[in-house]
């Protein structure tokens, strides 16, 4: 695996790798924990609220402006906000809505022509004539005549008020009925809490262990004030939990109530691999329940680890493509002068240049690949380059 992946992103090949890499006889194996605690808080108040006078609405013992956790509340069944409102009986009243004047209606100027009532012609953009080119033959002729939409005056009712620049939108407080209601009421807001912990020996990335296959899931509903048995967790494991309790504790008050909460701890398998690769040292890891998943932050190479390998030949290659891509170049140059000589220098170099670059594709693709694009970036700098000088000179004769 870690042959793999150090090959995907390098030009070593596999065979290099192979006797390259030297793994370490110790395997460190450390579980990593994933610790999730979920918690559902109730808050009440006591609040005066406004609804459309559609009917009586249900009540609920006036006792409750006393002590409002008499309600009986129902919790969403997951971990979700909710706000849950429960009039008190005996402070409804209805009256006229003080917003429409018991109209159910509410007359504002036009957003769309601002109350004027007209607005720019749309088909002539205000101008008030429309330009149109007729053809007769193969003499064109420019035609100006005055605008159809707007006979020219350049604007045109507004559509959306009819040209009254008002418009009539429902009440929203009344809702068209003209009368609200108006009473007090217990409101209960039902509100989430997550905490997400990583407790591992090795600064391994959240988001890379949440999505391996754990060994192992722990749930279990806690106390602020009793934990649940974790003695086969190790101190650091007990340690997290003891201080998100903490926090989620901290969140009871004499107005909110801590409803539910679920506590998850789903552990990882984990595996440090030591590697050496041209004498440079490198860390491996091997995560999930069957070691699925190799992480490998970053490859151990240095700068002159080309140079460690002692591949002269494709080194040789390498140079053997470049020199003949640079007198491919130079035949291409010296074609409208030395027409023979050109000749040769195309069949010279294009033939050093495939031949080596398809040596170096079948003994090292990538870095093949690496070559060919520099060769093109060669080919067009030189190019512009080229046509630089030749306008330059242009540009100097008299």
């Amino acid at each position: 695996m870690i042959v793999q992946d150090i090959q995907r992103r390098t030009v070593l090949t596999r065979a290099d790798l192979n006797r390259l890499i030297s793994l370490s006889p110790q395997i460190d194996l450390n579980p990593c924990f994933l610790i999730t605690l979920q918690a559902l808080t109730e808050t009440r108040r006591i609040d005066t609220l406004v609804v459309p006078n559609r009917g009586e609405l249900p009540t609920y013992p006036s006792e409750a402006l006393n002590n409002i956790w008499l309600i009986n509340s129902n919790p969403p069944s997951s971990f979700s906000s909710d706000t849950q409102i429960f009039p008190i009986e005996g402070t409804q009243h209805v009256s006229t809505c003080p917003r429409c004047n018991g109209a159910g209606e509410i007359s504002r100027a036009c957003w769309s022509c601002n109350g004027s009532g007209s607005r720019v012609c749309s088909n002539c953009a205000g101008s008030g004539s429309i330009v149109r080119e007729e053809y007769v033959g193969s003499v064109r002729t420019v035609v100006r005549e005055v605008c159809s939409y707007c006979g020219g005056r350049r604007s045109e009712v507004c559509s959306r008020c009819d040209g009254t620049g008002r418009v009539i939108e429902i009440c929203s407080m009344c809702d068209g009925v003209g009368s609200v209601i108006g009473f007090r009421a217990v409101i209960c807001d039902f509100k989430p809490y997550k905490w997400e912990r990583v407790v591992s020996r090795w600064n391994l990335p959240s988001k890379l262990l949440q999505s391996m296959k754990e060994e192992s899931v722990f749930e279990a509903e806690i106390s602020p004030q009793v934990l649940p048995q974790l003695s086969k967790f190790p101190k650091e494991v007990q340690g997290e939990i003891k201080g998100l309790v903490g926090e989620m504790k901290g969140l009871v008050g004499s107005g909110t109530r801590l409803v539910r909460n679920l506590l998850t701890i789903k552990t990882i398998p984990a595996a440090c691999v030591t590697f050496r690769i041209l004498g440079v040292e490198g860390n491996a890891w091997l995560l999930g329940k069957d070691f699925e998943r190799l992480y490998l932050p970053k490859v151990p190479l240095t700068f002159d680890s080309w140079a460690k390998l002692k591949d002269w030949f494709s080194f040789g290659l390498a140079a053997v493509s470049l020199l003949g891509f640079l007198v491919l170049c130079l035949g291409i140059l010296l074609h409208s002068t030395f027409s023979g000589v050109s000749v040769l220098l195309l069949f010279i170099g294009g033939g050093l240049w495939l031949a080596s670059s398809l040596a170096l594709l079948v003994r090292r693709p990538r870095a093949c690949l690496f070559l060919f694009v520099f060769t093109v970036l060669l080919a067009l700098s030189f190019f512009v380059l080229v046509l630089f000088l030749v306008a330059l000179v242009s540009s100097s004769k008299p």
